[in-house]
């Protein structure tokens, strides 16, 4: 039984009596021994205000009488009982309780961060690994159509220049492999584009014709296709989509909405397109290629000096953010500087 005491007004008047209460599990009692009143209130008649802070608690009955306390337990095992103000109990649990809700928000905080910076992204190269040649493919096959159709045209290159690329570019399978992969040199124009070149999961590298009438030698287009490779080789661009992938499904669980997470494997080729790379994975595909130029007895300034070229050139905001995959060039040149430096 629940006992506890309080101040009973009648709501015919203003005048108040204190009271003892108590609840036997169907019935609340008021009573007040030294002048013998007494009433007896069914369960279904008595209602409970909700808890604010630690202001008085009130009790209603259906003839309207109501009872003030400031016995805060009582009412709350009074609320249980009677099945009242669940979810504001609930509320003033926590209001009650901040540090620990804070702490705990602090925790799930903490836990999504971890969850999208290491977590995520672990899954993704994992996942990257396990993706068929043949959904590559197809996947990297449409991506090409989608760009085709939007920015790209026929190559304007003659035979003689696209006869070097292709040799520049099988010289440079032979001397790091590649045989993991179906690799294939594509050539395009592209004025809204400009200077530029991009990989395919699949293994297809676009270079445009103007990024062609940048280079001022044969090494500095070496230098972007090797890094161009490095992108297919170490799959910077699955695992870019699976981590936008995984962060959007994240988010998607955490408000409620998977509606739209079915929908994601239909827009592969999209998400390709506007998957950006990370500047990790951009420093990573810089590494492989000025490590390979410094093997060949170039020295990365070739590279170094193309990548600073397209910089300049490649700045238009309406183009994907898959063709703006330069990210921090001034500290991707600086490392590249180191490797040349004894």
């Amino acid at each position: 039984m629940t006992t506890f005491t309080g101040t009973y007004f009648d709501g015919r008047t203003s005048a108040g009596r204190h009271v003892s209460v108590s609840f036997n599990g169907s019935t609340v009692s008021v009573r007040n021994d030294e002048d013998g009143f007494y009433v007896e209130v069914p369960q279904e008649q008595v209602d409970i205000t909700a808890p604010l802070g630690r202001t008085t608690r009130v009790i209603t009955f259906a003839d309207g009488a109501r009872l003030e306390t400031d016995d805060h337990a009582a009412v709350s095992t009074l609320e249980q009982m009677v099945r009242k103000n669940r979810y504001a109990q609930m509320l003033d649990a926590l209001e009650r309780r901040w540090p620990l809700v804070l702490a705990s928000l602090a925790g799930i905080v903490a836990a999504v961060l971890v969850t999208i910076h290491v977590v995520i992204p672990v899954m993704a190269d994992k996942a990257s690994r396990l993706v068929p040649a043949t959904i590559l493919d197809g996947a990297s096959k449409q991506t090409l159509t989608m760009l085709d159709a939007r920015f790209f045209g026929p190559t304007t290159l003659d035979r003689e220049t696209t006869a070097s690329l292709e040799k520049i570019f099988n010289e440079l399978l032979a001397d790091v492999g590649g045989a993991s992969f179906s690799y294939r040199l594509e050539l395009r124009n592209s004025p809204i584009i400009g200077p530029n070149a991009f990989a395919l999961p699949s293994g297809t590298i676009v270079v445009t014709d103007q990024l062609v009438a940048l280079a001022t030698d044969d090494r500095a287009l070496a230098g972007v296709l090797a890094h161009e490779l490095a992108h297919v080789e170490q799959r910077h661009g699955l695992r870019s989509l699976f981590q936008n992938a995984g962060v959007f499904l994240l988010i998607s669980l955490l408000v409620g909405d998977v509606t739209s997470v079915t929908s994601m494997a239909a827009t592969m080729p999209t998400l390709l397109i506007e998957s950006g790379y990370s500047r990790d994975f951009e420093e990573e595909a810089d590494l492989f290629a000025g490590e390979y130029m410094t093997q060949k007895g170039w020295g990365t300034r070739p590279f170094r000096d193309i990548l600073q070229s397209m910089a300049k050139e490649v700045g238009d905001s309406e183009v994907p953010s898959f063709f703006l995959t330069h990210p921090g060039t001034d500290d991707r040149l600086a490392h590249l500087r180191n490797l040349d430096d004894p």
